[in-house]
């Protein structure tokens, strides 16, 4: 059953995993999912760490 007010993709995925794996496995797999995302995010994902700001951006500003 999909909520009129969500995003109706995630809420059929889940609703899926549900009726495969049973309520509580699918929302404990749904927490998990994003924590496990953000974490290789941030571990791997260097994009945003190696940003440095431009030297005049940063006389300008101060």
């Amino acid at each position: 059953m999909c909520s009129r007010g969500g995003p109706a993709l995630g809420d059929s995925l889940l609703g899926a995993l549900a009726g495969a794996l049973g309520p509580v496995a699918a929302l404990t797999a749904g927490g998990l999912v994003p924590l496990v995302a953000s974490g290789l995010s941030g571990a791997f994902g260097t994009t945003v760490r190696a940003y440095r700001v431009p030297e005049e951006a940063a006389e300008s500003a101060a």
